[in-house]
């Protein structure tokens, strides 16, 4: 016999559902707006793929040099980043590590960080290249996630 769910089953699967409604019905929403025929009116003025159309007309070949891209990133990563994503974690030692954290900085380090360097680099605000310089090496180090299990260990 099964037992029932106790209150923590059911809290836990109400903030699921609530997080899975917070970010679907506005998705949901934008896309039935790009098929509406007048977003004025809403489902009343009909839908229709005119827009889609024009996007796909203006837009295709982008599409598609994305998609080559995209495959030819997931051919090169299947031929050389696995054989060496597996060496690097059979090989011991510090240099091995260093490797890894040196492959792995162009993901860890957020967006706003590069941005951020930008502004540095170019200091199109007037922004001190000093105070701004010290922010970025805070994000990198609070962002970096081995940096941040190191300090724990």
């Amino acid at each position: 016999m099964m037992k029932p769910y106790k209150f923590g089953f059911w809290l836990q699967a109400a903030v699921t559902l609530a997080s899975c409604l917070f970010i679907a019905v506005p998705m949901a929403y934008s896309v039935l707006s790009g098929l509406m025929r007048n977003a004025f009116l809403g489902l009343r003025g009909g839908l229709t793929f005119q827009w889609v159309e024009q996007v796909l007309s203006l837009y295709w070949p982008t599409i598609l040099l994305s998609i080559e891209i995209a495959l030819l990133c997931l051919v090169a990563t299947a031929l050389i980043g696995i054989p060496a994503a597996y060496a690097l974690a059979r090989a011991p030692g510090r240099l091995a590590r260093l490797a890894e954290e040196a492959l792995i900085l162009p993901v860890a380090v957020p967006g706003l960080a590069t941005g951020l360097a930008l502004v540095v680099a170019y200091d199109g605000w007037g922004i001190s290249a000093r105070a701004s310089g010290s922010s970025w090496l805070g994000m990198c180090c609070s962002r970096y996630p081995s940096w941040s299990a190191r300090c724990w260990r």
